[in-house]
């Protein structure tokens, strides 16, 4: 994933350089799909779960989204997107899951005296979730034996820790319109997020929980929109 990251940066780059024509203002919008990386604020707890480097690593999201200009306040514009994405760190009779998702409005102001291209400043103001999977298995299980809480043959156990969210997130956005019908998106930004406990299994509320396991995370995003774009 790194790898297709690393080669849209490169298209990104290349386009850059092409001759470009301008209008008085920038007015557009469209719609597409982004993939991109993002970071999740990590801490010892996760280190016992068995994610020690998610921080660092990383993991790869994608989604969609789009905006609109708005014609009757200059340079600004709405829009939206949604995403998802997961990663896993496993052995032979363990795997930890981190999964992640969500969605959110945004608002950004395009700088004006920036003419060859979008250069964006705004905000994403949503909602999203995280999940913490954490599984165990060693042996083989019996048949009759799967519905029941202890196996004899199997030595087994899953727990789930997820928490849903607010979060308010800053963000730049640079984009470059192709043939106006194509816009290459660049973004990023740090997700700041507020709201519920964590939870495990169904619901249950955990107890003198470390107060640094958090959700926030930094991201960048790389994307093809499609519609009508002018700068």
């Amino acid at each position: 994933m790194k790898k297709i990251l690393l080669i849209w940066l490169a298209v990104f780059a290349v386009v850059l350089g092409q001759e470009r024509s301008y209008v008085d203002a920038p007015f557009g919008g469209g719609g597409g799909y982004f993939g991109g990386w993002m970071f999740p604020k990590s801490n010892d707890l996760l280190k016992k779960i068995g994610l020690p480097d998610i921080d660092k690593n990383g993991m790869y999201i994608s989604g969609g989204g789009g905006f609109l200009y708005l014609g009757f306040v200059p340079n600004v514009r709405v829009g939206g997107y949604g995403f998802g994405g997961s990663t896993s760190v496993k052995n032979n009779t363990s795997e930890a899951i981190y999964s992640v998702g969500g969605g959110a409005l945004t608002i950004e102001y395009t700088l004006p005296f920036i003419r060859f291209m979008g250069v964006s400043l705004g905000t994403s103001i949503g909602g999203g979730s995280v999940t913490i999977d954490k599984y165990n298995n060693s042996g083989v299980y019996n048949y009759d034996d799967i519905f029941k809480d202890q196996s004899p043959s199997i030595n087994t156990y899953h727990k789930t820790l997820s928490r849903g969210y607010f979060y308010l997130a800053p963000q730049i956005n640079f984009d470059y319109s192709l043939y106006r019908f194509i816009n290459l998106r660049l973004g990023a930004g740090y997700q700041f997020t507020f709201g519920s406990d964590w939870k495990i299994d169904n619901d249950v509320k955990i107890a003198n929980l470390p107060g640094g396991l958090k959700s926030d995370a930094f991201y960048l995003q790389l994307g093809v929109y499609f519609g009508l774009f002018f700068y």
